[in-house]
């Protein structure tokens, strides 16, 4: 499941399905671990060319990190 360097669309749309999958049973408890998943997700939305739809993930990502610590 994993091809490292890999911009394939369907591996990449495989990859945003288990992140949104993930999503939905994510444990409320781990916050910093979700904005690591925001991350990743906001690669595969840069590597489509969602440029804006990445922006905002990471800038979610970001606010979750600074309010943690």
């Amino acid at each position: 499941m994993v091809c490292l360097g890999q911009k394939s669309p369907s591996l990449l749309r495989t990859g945003q399905r288990a992140l949104d999958e993930a999503h939905a049973g994510w444990p409320a408890t781990s916050v910093r671990g979700w904005a690591e998943a925001l991350t990743a997700s906001a690669h595969i939305y840069a590597a489509y060319g969602g440029r804006d739809t990445a922006a905002d993930l990471a800038s979610r990502a970001v606010v979750i990190a600074t309010e943690t610590e």
